[in-house]
């Protein structure tokens, strides 16, 4: 089967017939028509998950690898055994509150294979804002994970340094991981505290879009 398209700029009128548009070295010409998550959050399919308006303080408890069972993520998500969906890491959000640590670091751990008992303590909301939240995941907000096996240190998330009472962000705070992560039914991801401190609260929130397999 031939398919044709047409050199150059084309001027139509709504609900005239056209053809592919193509450039000048037959390449086809292509433009986002909506913002990158529009469609899946239109279509009630992605969800953040985040810690309280307050924050979190980092404990022991949350420092990278994050240990088996007693774990306490900074925030964490577990997609269960058959859910029938991947969840794709969207974007991470961290805001840095106070701190009297000299630097510090948040990174990304993953097991694989889990089975959590702990009850779920994340609240998820459909990024569709008004809609229903009915999304398949378990969320963590610094509490443990009963049933977790060792976390895997995966890359480092964000970065800070504190100068002068003051805490100074490296890097966005807002970070786009163009759904470079995957997180298959029965895995599970979390953000940890990457170096022993314990005087630092924070903000932060993961969001993900679900996709059936």
């Amino acid at each position: 089967m031939l398919v044709e398209g047409k050199v150059g700029v084309q001027v139509l009128q709504d609900g005239a017939n056209s053809q592919l548009r193509q450039g000048r070295s037959g390449e086809i010409v292509t433009m986002q028509a909506h913002a990158a998550y529009y469609e899946a959050t239109y279509r009630g399919n992605t969800f953040t998950c985040s810690t309280a308006a307050a924050g979190i303080t980092l404990a022991a408890t949350s420092l990278s690898p994050l240990a088996a069972g007693t774990g306490t993520p900074i925030v964490g998500l577990w997609n269960p055994q058959n859910s029938g969906k991947n969840l794709v890491i969207n974007k991470v959000n961290i805001g840095l509150i106070t701190s009297s640590a000299s630097t510090g670091n948040i990174v990304w751990n993953y097991a694989v294979n889990q089975t959590i008992t702990a009850t779920a303590n994340g609240t998820i909301t459909s990024n569709f804002i008004g809609g229903a939240a009915a999304s398949v995941a378990k969320a963590f907000v610094n509490t443990a994970t009963t049933g977790s096996t060792v976390g895997i240190m995966f890359r480092p998330a964000w970065q800070f340094q504190f100068v002068s009472a003051v805490g100074e962000v490296y890097g966005p705070a807002e970070l786009d991981m163009n759904s470079d992560i995957i997180v298959p039914p029965g895995a599970y991801i979390a953000l940890a505290n990457g170096v022993s401190n314990t005087t630092t609260v924070l903000q932060a929130s993961i969001t993900w879009e679900e996709v059936l397999i």
